[in-house]
């Protein structure tokens, strides 16, 4: 009699829950039975859990599991897809959109952080996990005397830096970070488990991942080629000080920094310029070699820079020289915690056939020069193509990531007041108008070939901008590997290819 009463009230109360209730007890009781332990919102730990980077931009995943093996991993994708629920996975979790959090309200998130562990074998291959940062990842292929291309925030989780391009001071040499992926242990949209998959096992899922990984698996561990790690580094810096450089001035610095990068810098010299707010404007460059090579290497570039700069040139080793183009930080993020910032971003990449013009740039310096704004801003444009980049020097049947033909790859950022909430509306029109303003003058020269780097996305893109700026001419077969190998769309949302 007691068995039954329990019964009937059972039924009565999953009849009065709603349909996404329902869906969420069940995602919770099908990860449960798998050995999951989920966390959901009436968890203690949820809001702590969802935290996200950006926080502008804030979303409530319906259940959040941390797998420690790829087995685990799959269970968790087989949940989502056998109950139509959204699965996102989080490397890092510095998605610029907050997208390892889902698209929409409501996602299955699968962190990635236990699995974090950084094997290099004798012969110099690295088998990194998803769940690994780029700090610790440089510090661990250093300790075996190897070095990998990679971005400088040692904080950025490996996962989405690896899938969508991986761009640092080395990959014009070296190429990004995912042009150096050779295997992957990855989790398909039916819970399928693919270990040490290679170009040569099947090459159009290869493809599909290396460009554009999470609209087609979950990748658990990334198997990579490395480098001898350089014995010398040169990091500098040329800076012009707040209000030195009227908007006529600072475009012909960045004209000068461009012409030089793609003209006359070898692929050893990364190069990159910030912009910042209060008027002054820096030019950094990564050089592996010695200080006599460096000088006469960067001869060209100082020759033609207006007057009135300081600079600063430090010999490093290559772990220092992380270090140095990191700011400082640290790069392990053992005993640390992450940071949290509140902004909005938008990405440029400028076409190796058509650069900047020195209207476009006057444009855009009178632009940030006179436009008033309380938000705390920056801009930075790195140099990808020019002289033996090794970027452009892959074709698109290589990889599914779309820009080979760029010059410049850049962002325009901007923080909130306090970097905290509220994000001013007139924070998020400034950017909006910088970019406006560069880009303008040069859309009929371009002629749609520009691009954008996924890495730095911007939610306010349209679905056909998307496409047009981060995936170009990429997208039909991205489209139609969709439709093959996640074909009920499980892996959705955000930047998720949509199958055709």
């Amino acid at each position: 009699m007691l068995a039954l009463s329990y019964m009937l009230a059972l039924l009565l109360t999953l009849g009065a829950a709603s349909p996404l209730e329902k869906r969420s007890q069940a995602l919770d009781d099908c990860l449960s039975a798998a050995g999951l332990s989920p966390i959901s919102s009436s968890s203690s730990d949820y809001s702590s859990t969802v935290l996200p980077f950006n926080l502008r931009l804030q979303r409530f995943p319906a259940a959040v599991v941390f797998p420690k093996s790829i087995e685990a991993v799959s269970s968790a994708v087989k949940c989502g897809n056998e109950l139509g629920i959204a699965v996102v996975a989080r490397g890092g979790g510095h998605s610029y959109a907050s997208y390892g959090l889902g698209a929409t309200n409501g996602a299955l998130m699968i962190d990635l952080s236990s699995l974090h562990s950084i094997v290099v074998d004798s012969d110099g291959q690295a088998h990194v996990g998803g769940g690994a940062r780029l700090g610790d990842t440089a510090l661990a292929l250093n300790a075996k005397g190897r070095a990998m291309s990679h971005g400088v925030c040692p904080w950025v989780g490996i996962g989405g830096h690896a899938a969508f391009g991986g761009y640092g001071p080395s990959s014009r040499k070296w190429g990004l970070t995912l042009d150096n992926i050779v295997a992957y242990d990855v989790v398909l949209a039916d819970g399928t488990i693919k270990q040490g998959l290679t170009a040569s096992e099947d090459a159009d899922l290869f493809w599909a991942l290396r460009g554009s990984a999470p609209s087609f698996g979950i990748v658990t561990t990334y198997h990579f080629r490395t480098y001898q790690r350089p014995s010398t580094v040169i990091v500098s810096t040329y800076s012009y000080p707040a209000g030195a450089l009227s908007s006529t001035t600072a475009a012909q610095v960045f004209l000068a920094f461009q012409t030089f990068g793609k003209t006359k810098a070898p692929s050893a010299l990364g190069l990159k310029i910030n912009i910042f707010k209060g008027k002054s404007v820096l030019a950094g460059a990564s050089f592996q070699g010695s200080r006599a090579e460096y000088d006469q290497v960067i001869a060209p570039l100082l020759s033609s820079l207006p007057g009135g700069y300081t600079s600063s040139v430090k010999t490093l080793d290559w772990i220092g020289s992380l270090k140095e183009v990191a700011g400082g930080q640290p790069l392990s993020s053992q005993g640390a915690s992450d940071y949290h910032d509140t902004f909005f971003a938008k990405s440029l990449m400028v076409p190796s056939a058509t650069p900047l013009t020195q209207a476009a740039l006057e444009a855009f310096f009178n632009y940030l020069w006179t436009t008033a704004t309380s938000s705390n801003w920056f801009v930075e444009f790195d140099i990808y193509g020019g002289l033996g980049s090794n970027i452009n020097a892959r074709s698109l049947v290589y990889s599914s990531f779309a820009h080979r033909a760029m010059l410049l790859g850049g962002q325009m950022y901007a923080s909130s007041p306090n970097y905290g909430l509220p994000y001013p509306s007139d924070n998020l029109n400034f950017v909006q108008g910088m970019y406006a303003a560069l880009t303008n003058p040069m859309l009929g020269a371009w002629a749609g070939t520009q691009g954008a780097y996924a890495n730095y996305v911007d939610p306010t893109l349209t679905k056909d901008e998307a496409k047009a700026l981060y995936w170009g001419s990429q997208y039909p077969r991205l489209a139609s590997l969709k439709k093959r190998y996640d074909p009920t769309n499980v892996f959705r949302g955000g930047l998720a290819i949509v199958g055709a």
